[in-house]
C-alpha cells in the first residue's frame, strides 16, 4: 500500500490526484516534456532491493512539480530525498533547488507528492513556481544501510521537462 506524503514541488499543485495516472505532458507552447522514469526506462533497480521511479511535470503557467515513488520489498530503512536540476548546455547537471529528504521509513511503498496531503513534509522547504527558462529534471536517491555500509544510494532521474520562455 502506499503511503502518501507531501512534496512541494508547486504551491499551484493542490490536486494530488492531477499527478497520478498521467504520462508526458504538452502543457503548452512555452513548456513540454516530462512524466515518469518508468514511462520509457523503467524504474530504477537500486542497491538493497529498491527500486526508484521520479515523475516531474510542468503546466502550463511553468509550474513545475512531481513525485518520488519508491518500492521496498526489504524493508530496508531509507532517507529518500529529492532535488530538482537544471541541465545545462554540456548536458552536464547542477542543483537549481534542493528539497532535503523526507525521514525514515520502511514502508514497502511510497509517494511523496504535491502539497495537500496529510503529511506535507516538504512544504516548510519552499516552493518552485516559475523556474525560469531551462531544461529540468527531477532527482531521487535515499540514505540507507546495505550491507553495513551507510551511504546516499539512487540518483534516478525523471524525464526532462523543457520550459521557453520570453
Amino acid at each position: 500500500m502506499f503511503r502518501r506524503i507531501g512534496l512541494a514541488l508547486s504551491a499551484s499543485m493542490l490536486l494530488a490526484g492531477a499527478i497520478v495516472g498521467i504520462g508526458a505532458t504538452s502543457a503548452s507552447a512555452s513548456s513540454w516534456g516530462g512524466g515518469c522514469r518508468s514511462d520509457s526506462a523503467g524504474w530504477a533497480k537500486e542497491p538493497g532491493g529498491l527500486t526508484l521511479n521520479p515523475c516531474l511535470y510542468v503546466n502550463s503557467s511553468s509550474f513545475i512539480y512531481g513525485t518520488l515513488e519508491a518500492r521496498n520489498p526489504s524493508r530496508v530503512n531509507a532517507d529518500y530525498c529529492a532535488q530538482l536540476l537544471r541541465v545545462l548546455g554540456d548536458g552536464s547537471t547542477k542543483v537549481d533547488f534542493d528539497f532535503g529528504c523526507a525521514g525514515w521509513t520502511n514502508s514497502d511503498g511510497v509517494i511523496y507528492s504535491a502539497p495537500g496531503d496529510s503529511f506535507n513534509l516538504w512544504a516548510p522547504r519552499g516552493t518552485l513556481d516559475h523556474p525560469g527558462p531551462g531544461v529540468y529534471v527531477l532527482q531521487i536517491g535515499y540514505w540507507a544501510t546495505i550491507n553495513n555500509n551507510y551511504a546516499y544510494y539512487g540518483n534516478a532521474q525523471s524525464p526532462r521537462i523543457y520550459i521557453d520562455q520570453p
